[in-house]
C-alpha cells in the first residue's frame, strides 16, 4: 500500500490534547475503612483484589480516562491506514502492532500473568507490556468496539482433537455482516463455526474453541463488567476463503511497519506512560493499606 494514503490528525485538538507530564489523582484524601476481622477473614490474595476494588473507581479515573484515549488512537491508526474495510483486516493489523509492541509501553509484549487489572479495564495489562488470553481479549475487543463493530469478550475451552484435552480461553468475538468471527489475539488466529457448532481455527482443523458462558471464580468480579455473550455463527463458510482473506490484509500490513513504529511514538507513548505511572501509585496504596490491616481503620491519602 502506497504511504501516501495514510493521513496524520493533530490529536492535540481532538481529543484534549496530551496532558503535561505527571498528574494528579485527586485533590483530597479518601478514607477506607479496613477491620481486624475482615483482614484475618480472607487469604492476602484476596485481599489484595478486594482493597484493590475500593480504591479503583476513585483512584483509577486518570487511568480509565487515559486508556479510553490510547484504545480510540489505536482504532484511528487502524483507519488511517486503510486495515478497517473488514474484521479480518482490523484482526490482522492489530495482530501486527501488538507482537511488534507497537501497542505496549517499550515496545514489547510478553505473555505472562499480570498483576495490574483494574476492574472492567484488563486490557490496561497489554499496554504495559504483559498479559495472558483475558488482557488480550479485552484489548483487541476495546478496539473493534471503538470501531463500531458488535463485539465483546467470550469465554470457553480450546482443545486439540478431544474436548478432554480443553483448557480455558478466552477470545474476541465480532459480528461482521451475518457472520460471527471468534478471533483469538493469543494464538494468532481466527475460529469459525462447523456444521456440527464447533468453532475451528482456519490454521489447524484439530484445533477447536468450545464457548461457554461459565466464568469460574477467577473472574467473578469482573463478570458485571464485561459483555461476556455467546454467539453462534449463522455461517461456517469456507476456511480457504477466510485464510485466502488473512494473507491478502497481512500483504496489506506488513507494508506499515515504520508507520506503526512512529505513530505509537508521536501518540501513543504518553498515554502508555502515564498508565504505567498510575500502576505504580496503585501498588504503593494497596501495599499500604495492607501493611496496616492490624488497626480499626486506614487513612490513605491521595493529593
Amino acid at each position: 500500500m502506497a504511504k501516501n494514503k495514510i493521513h496524520w490528525y493533530d490529536y492535540s485538538k481532538t481529543i484534549g490534547g496530551i496532558v503535561a507530564s505527571g498528574f494528579v489523582v485527586l485533590t483530597s484524601s479518601f478514607f477506607i475503612g479496613h477491620t481486624i476481622e475482615e483482614a484475618n477473614a480472607v487469604e492476602n490474595s484476596k485481599e489484595y483484589h478486594e482493597t484493590a476494588t475500593l480504591i479503583n473507581n476513585e483512584v483509577f479515573k486518570e487511568a480509565y480516562d487515559a486508556y479510553n484515549k490510547y484504545i480510540e488512537l489505536i482504532a484511528q491508526a487502524i483507519k488511517n491506514s486503510d486495515m478497517n474495510n473488514s474484521s479480518m483486516e482490523v484482526f490482522v493489523a492489530y495482530k501486527n502492532m501488538e507482537e511488534n509492541g507497537w501497542i505496549s509501553l517499550g515496545d514489547e509484549f510478553n505473555y505472562g500473568t499480570s498483576d495490574f487489572e483494574p476492574i472492567g479495564n484488563m486490557g490496561i495489562s497489554v499496554v504495559l507490556g504483559e498479559g495472558v488470553c483475558r488482557n488480550q481479549a479485552f484489548n483487541l475487543f476495546k478496539v473493534f468496539d471503538s470501531l463500531g463493530y458488535e463485539s465483546g469478550v467470550l469465554y470457553g475451552h480450546v482443545y486439540s482433537d478431544v474436548p478432554s484435552d480443553e483448557n480455558p480461553h478466552a477470545v474476541t468475538f465480532v459480528r461482521d455482516g451475518k457472520k460471527v468471527f471468534l478471533y483469538d489475539p493469543t494464538n494468532k488466529t481466527v475460529f469459525l463455526r462447523d456444521v456440527w457448532g464447533h468453532f475451528v481455527s482456519i490454521d489447524d482443523e484439530n484445533i477447536k474453541f468450545n464457548p461457554s458462558m461459565y466464568i469460574d471464580n477467577q473472574f467473578n468480579y469482573l463478570e458485571d463488567n464485561l459483555p461476556v455473550h455467546l454467539y453462534f455463527g449463522e455461517d461456517y463458510g469456507s476456511k480457504i476463503t477466510y485464510d485466502t482473506r488473512r494473507n491478502r490484509a497481512q500483504q496489506k500490513v506488513d507494508e506499515l511497519g515504520d508507520y506503526y513504529a512512529i505513530y505509537e511514538a508521536v501518540y501513543l507513548k504518553h498515554y502508555e506512560e502515564q498508565i504505567a505511572a498510575e500502576k505504580d501509585q496503585y501498588d504503593a496504596i494497596v501495599e499500604q493499606i495492607l501493611s496496616t490491616k492490624g488497626e480499626e481503620a486506614v487513612q490513605v491519602k491521595i493529593y
